[in-house]
């Protein structure tokens, strides 16, 4: 876990680099471009992903512990900003039950599941 004060060390330094947000291209449902994420302490957790989710694609993130799956989903989140690259969404337009369903990214964490077939019914 990162203390508040890393975090606010971090949020002050010109040292690490900030990950862009925008639009998605396209008909993109996300878009990574260039995508890098770096810990508080400049350590490089993923390096230049380059992603393109269409909607209706379903997408699996998996890797060992302490891989970056989690930091992943907080920087697409918006909730992680170090890094570089970017990180779009669809960007906001009429509220209808399409672009609403286009706009949603669902994250299930292994744990809510016992065991692979779970799994399943929960992305289902």
């Amino acid at each position: 876990m990162v203390s508040l004060d890393s975090l606010e060390k971090a949020e002050n330094s010109d040292d690490l680099g900030r990950i862009k947000r925008g639009d998605a291209e396209g008909t993109a449902m996300l878009t990574l471009d260039g995508l890098s994420v770096s810990l508080d302490n400049g350590t490089a957790v993923i390096k230049e992903t380059e992603v393109h989710i269409e909607p209706g694609e379903r997408v699996l993130v998996a890797g060992e512990s302490g891989s970056g799956k989690s930091t992943l989903v907080r920087a697409i989140a918006g909730l992680f900003a170090w890094g570089g690259g970017s990180v779009g969404h669809p960007p906001p337009g009429p509220k209808s039950s399409d672009v609403e369903k286009m706009r949603s990214i669902n994250c299930v964490n292994r744990s809510a599941a016992s065991d692979s077939r779970n799994l399943l019914d929960e992305i289902r």
